[in-house]
């Protein structure tokens, strides 16, 4: 599918992160995110979110990820930014139980 390709650059170029897939494509089409899956938009606004909070976001950046947002709360879940914001929640708790270090028995 041809969305993965965006999402790969996005995350590959616009924010240092692990899950780069070494793409060189620049994002310039404000639709690229109409063209992700909704898989590829959650991984992508969860990418965002981790790069806005180390404060690693460039204004295109920020822009390219507020475009991502807008399009998860409109196709994922109907516009409703109450339960986007209840999923997205859920999110963090598990990210911070999967990096939450370990008591030994």
């Amino acid at each position: 599918m041809r969305a993965s390709l965006p999402a790969a650059a996005l995350l590959g170029l616009a924010f240092p992160l692990q899950l780069a897939y070494g793409q060189s494509l620049l994002l310039t089409d404000d639709a690229f995110a109409e063209n992700l899956t909704p898989a590829e938009l959650k991984r992508v606004y969860l990418a965002c979110d981790r790069a806005s909070a180390s404060g690693l976001l460039a204004t295109r950046e920020a822009m390219q990820c507020s475009i991502v947002h807008e399009e998860l709360k409109k196709r994922v879940f109907d516009g409703d930014f109450d339960l986007m914001l209840a999923w997205w929640k859920e999110e963090r708790e598990a990210a911070r139980d999967r990096t939450a270090p370990r008591a030994n028995p």
